[in-house]
């Protein structure tokens, strides 16, 4: 579990500055790109998304390899059970840092606590954002007039759409708005099919489609899903702002493309804007974001287009790619993750304690707690104390039987062991000043955190 808890710890903090620098790379290519080409600004920004998030993971899994490496290595690391994980795991210049400062030690392993029930208060938002889609899509619905159908299908092979799209009246919506993907179903609302021209409810119905031909809804879903897993990162809700933002522009340019009349498209948004209301993240509705609504009726009105400009491309993208670059620097865990394992092993062996010096008795006693901790029959985050006064093992105290003690006391010749870690209150209780990890993982990488036989050191 300590381990779990450090890497998840350390990944949080490396994905801040991932965010810094994957959404200045993102600022400096929308800067190139002229704002009348939303479609690849909109590849961008879920580029940059996608990117974040593989980074978030790349760099979680890479922790945990290496946070686990010394447990790997149990009869050949350093002496009296102290295994060197800082260099093992390339990450030493940050975690000494950290550890001179005793006040974030004790911070550093609830940054996972928090993660984890900030997690779940956003899949409890996730899943009520998607029972609310439910109740809109089953309950206070009617059947549209035929002309509503007719019109459907004429502006569906318009913009030259041939899937199945289904309009439904609602009572219930606020706005009119996209929901579902494989049967992806329209829903306006009846009062605001009662204030708008037949004129305007074709635009407004136009750009709903644009929405299902573009898979939008299944996008904004996955958008959803990676806001909630990396949630703590401000940079990811930037990222997904810029995201929603140039997805409308795309279908405001669909729709213009296909009617060539802005004016009645650009009042029919301003007259959506009238109603309030809340509408779920979840839904692709006409509108948008509410807080945007006014730029983008200003931009259709305007129909301006900025020139391309290869060269500001060209240049942003340089610079942009040295930004990314520093990603190595801002994930040392995975510029670490590259080198092959006998370098980690190597490091393991450069420790203050190196395994030259140890004498049988203490690579006895690393192998014991070795095969223990890996059979999970001892942890060090609850606390354990195991003795052995010649054939015979207790574990906690207790006595086990001849065959348990048989199958770990073989091929340990000493005659008495006595081993002892508390458990991680007692630690981080005890030792306010020890280092992250000696607190949270102590058998596998501090001796000053264990009281054995051989030196009687205080046990954390």
């Amino acid at each position: 579990m300590g381990i779990w808890i450090s890497s998840l710890s350390w990944t949080l903090i490396y994905s801040m500055g991932q965010g810094v620098a994957v959404y200045a790379a993102l600022r400096l290519l929308l800067k190139a790109v002229p704002v009348g080409a939303p479609a690849l600004r909109y590849r961008l920004s879920l580029t940059a998304m996608g990117g974040l998030l593989a980074l978030f993971v790349s760099t979680w899994w890479a922790q945990l390899q290496q946070f686990s490496l010394p447990a790997q290595q149990v009869p050949a690391a350093g002496g009296n059970i102290s295994f060197s994980i800082l260099r093992a795991t390339g990450n030493g210049t940050l975690v000494e840092r950290v550890g001179a400062y005793p006040l974030l030690q004790v911070i550093l392993p609830w940054l996972s606590v928090f993660y984890v029930a900030g997690l779940l208060l956003m899949l409890v938002r996730l899943s009520g954002g998607m029972v609310q889609l439910q109740r809109l899509r089953k309950y206070g619905n009617s059947e549209p007039e035929q002309w509503l159908n007719d019109a459907i299908a004429g502006l569906k092979a318009r913009i030259k759409y041939t899937g199945n799209v289904r309009l439904l009246l609602s009572a219930r919506a606020n706005v009119p708005m996209v929901i579902g993907f494989f049967k992806p179903v329209i829903l306006m609302p009846v009062a605001a099919l009662a204030q708008l021209s037949t004129q305007q409810v074709e635009a407004i119905l136009l750009h709903e489609i644009a929405h299902i031909k573009r898979y939008d809804y299944l996008i904004n879903m996955l958008q959803a899903v990676v806001e909630t897993l990396l949630f703590f990162n401000p940079f990811i809700w930037l990222i997904s702002a810029e995201i929603r933002r140039e997805r409308e522009h795309c279908c405001d340019d669909l729709v213009l493309a296909c009617t060539q009349a802005p004016l009645p498209y650009a009042s029919a948004l301003t007259a959506l804007a009238s109603y309030g209301g809340t509408t779920s993240s979840l839904a692709v509705a006409a509108t948008g974001n509410s807080h945007q609504l006014f730029n983008r009726i200003q931009r259709i009105m305007e129909t301006k287009k900025s020139p391309f400009s290869y060269s500001r491309v060209v240049a942003a993208l340089v610079i942009a790619t040295a930004i990314t670059g520093s990603l190595v620097w801002l994930s040392p865990s995975l510029a670490a993750g590259k080198k092959p394992r006998p370098d980690a092993t190597h490091a393991a062996v450069a420790s203050p304690e190196p395994a030259a010096v140890l004498t049988p008795d203490q690579q006895e006693t690393n192998q014991l707690i070795g095969r223990m901790l890996g059979d999970g029959v001892i942890d060090e985050n609850d606390g354990f104390t195991i003795e052995k006064k010649q054939q015979q093992l207790f574990i906690n105290g207790k006595q086990q039987t001849d065959v348990v003690a048989q199958k770990y006391l073989a091929n340990i010749k000493q005659e008495a062991i006595k081993v002892r870690v508390n458990s991680f209150k007692e630690r981080l209780m005890q030792h306010p000043g020890a280092g992250l990890i000696q607190i949270l993982a102590p058998v596998m990488s501090s001796s000053s955190c264990i009281d054995n036989s051989s030196n009687h050191k205080p046990g954390c």
